[in-house]
């Protein structure tokens, strides 16, 4: 079947290639007339113009504007944050006094193990509170700044001043729900 070629492709072989596939001993044809645009013709982006503006239609649903809470609440969970690590900055660099060194001396394993499960709790009680701070600022997570704006109420702060702080700016998180992206 290969060794007969058919009419068909007899007549294909006689009829010159396209002008796009030209050799290089060849010269090219006429160039088509400039009022008939080519084959491929891309046209230029000015020739589009503007799209007609269609309105929106109103099934769609309404977006609602974001509220300021949930930065109020991320401002007041970081401050809490800051004011928990100055206070525990303050506590760690006095001097202990006679009587203070006597009570630690005092002290049973368990008492200790507990101080240290507060201190350890009350350190990191600063960090959540700045992380979910960043995260209510940046309107994500909502889930995780509701549960780091609970460990932000352990930062005593001075006076207790931190926790009220924290516990204004979970407040402030937990009634903007609608404002985060997730």
């Amino acid at each position: 079947m290969a060794d007969n070629p058919s009419a068909e492709d007899e007549k294909r072989r006689q009829n010159p290639p396209p002008v796009e596939f030209v050799r290089p001993s060849e010269a090219q044809g006429p160039a088509p007339p400039r009022d008939q645009p080519p084959a491929a013709w891309v046209p230029r982006p000015e020739e589009f113009g503007q799209p007609p503006q269609q309105p929106f239609p109103q099934a769609w649903p309404q977006v609602v504007p974001r509220s300021g809470r949930s930065i109020i609440g991320g401002v007041l969970l970081i401050i809490s944050g800051l004011l928990g690590m100055v206070s525990t900055y303050i506590i760690f660099t006095q001097p202990l006094s006679a009587a203070e060194i006597a009570a630690i001396q005092n002290m049973t394993a368990g008492d200790l193990a507990a101080n240290a499960l507060l201190v350890f709790a009350v350190v990191y009680a600063q960090a959540f509170a700045i992380l979910g701070g960043i995260m209510a600022i940046q309107r994500k997570n909502w889930k995780l700044a509701v549960v780091c704006g609970v460990a932000s109420l352990l930062n005593f702060g001075f006076f207790l001043i931190g926790t009220f702080i924290g516990l204004a700016g979970l407040i402030a998180i937990i009634t903007s729900r609608r404002d985060f992206i997730g």
